[in-house]
């Protein structure tokens, strides 16, 4: 399912934002919040689908579509796919208007950021890595519009 590819870029933004989270601060990181898809879902459904994303580490996003597919295809009806369309809409809406706003420098950077985020023949581990790189690399000011960013409303 294609569209697992844009969950699995969400995804990976939150851990990006942990990620960074934790490597700045001296208190420790919240985890990610729980996705709209799986509100109101089991506690077993949800460690399941934690599982599934904790161990995809090694896949490309087409291995990660799979697992998730094959996942979803054992789940009840509760866990909420239409939600979820929904939420990865208006991640990549909100996504297109931070972009917008964004000075040249942080566009560049953006574009960078995507370009890896997006490549079907990475796998995830290395696309955090690689991300992480970019985002470490980058001057102070950048860095700074982009979690902001990233953190969407609650951050800014």
């Amino acid at each position: 399912m294609k569209g697992f590819i844009a969950f699995t870029g969400i995804a990976l933004a939150l851990a990006i934002i942990f990620v960074i989270s934790a490597s700045a601060q001296p208190m420790p990181p919240m985890p990610p919040p729980l996705p709209p898809f799986l509100e109101g879902a089991d506690q077993s459904v949800i460690k399941q689908f934690d599982h599934l994303i904790a161990s995809s580490g090694s896949l490309t996003d087409s291995q990660i579509d799979a697992a998730v597919d094959e996942w979803i295809s054992k789940q009840s009806d509760d866990i909420k796919v239409e939600e979820m369309k929904k939420h990865q809409a208006a991640a990549e809406a909100a996504h297109q208007a931070s972009i917008a706003k964004f000075s040249p420098e942080a566009k560049a950077a953006d574009q960078r950021l995507s370009a890896v985020a997006n490549n079907p023949t990475l796998t995830s581990q290395s696309k955090s890595q690689q991300i992480y790189q970019i985002m470490k690399s980058l001057p102070e000011n950048v860095r700074q519009e982009i979690e902001t960013a990233m953190m969407g409303p609650m951050g800014a």
